[in-house]
């Protein structure tokens, strides 16, 4: 199905925990064709949970913790995940990172590109990281083939922090339209 972009539903979520957010989940998969989590907290031997949502949704996600590597201390953290509709005319893309995960949606003349992120915590420690993922946005927004492109997630950002302040700096460097 080729979406029209009036008839297209979005919602972004920070679920802070994929199992304890399962039923909410599970009701926006009802209401939208594209749902963008953020903080799932899977490892990445447990991402299949994610296909076990929706029947009616295809589901792709990232995970920072991998048991793999051994012993982890504490609960797993971070992590991205989108569910779309399986009647859309889409495709993940995704880079290296595991915090970014994007899809393109194949309009009636046109895409839309979305990027989905989970940002660093603000503090001083995580300026330099978060100034790296900013720098990692932009090449993905100059590596798609579309000028249309909508950034979602979680940005850890304020106003009044600094991390708010570089965002809001980035987004004017880039002309990128900050939208709440």
């Amino acid at each position: 199905m080729a979406a029209k972009i009036e008839e297209l539903s979005v919602f972004t979520y920070n679920c802070r925990g994929l199992t304890a957010s399962l039923h909410d989940i599970e009701q926006l998969c009802a209401m939208y064709h594209i749902i963008f989590l953020q903080e799932t907290w899977l490892a990445k031997q447990t991402l299949d949970k994610l296909t076990d949502i929706s029947d009616n949704h295809f589901a792709c996600g990232t995970a920072e913790v991998d048991y793999a590597k051994g012993i982890t201390s504490g609960r797993p953290y971070g992590g991205t995940a989108i569910l779309w509709n399986q009647k859309l005319n889409a495709k993940i893309f995704m880079n290296q990172d595991q915090s970014i995960i994007g899809l393109e949606v194949c309009l009636d003349s046109s895409s839309l590109n979305f990027i989905n992120v989970y940002m660093p915590y603000c503090c001083d420690s995580n300026y330099d990281v978060y100034m790296n993922y900013l720098s990692k946005i932009s090449t993905l927004c100059d590596e798609i083939d579309s000028p249309n492109v909508l950034i979602v997630g979680n940005f850890n950002a304020c106003p009044n922090n600094n991390f708010g302040v570089l965002l809001s700096q980035f987004c004017f460097g880039t002309r990128i339209e900050n939208i709440r």
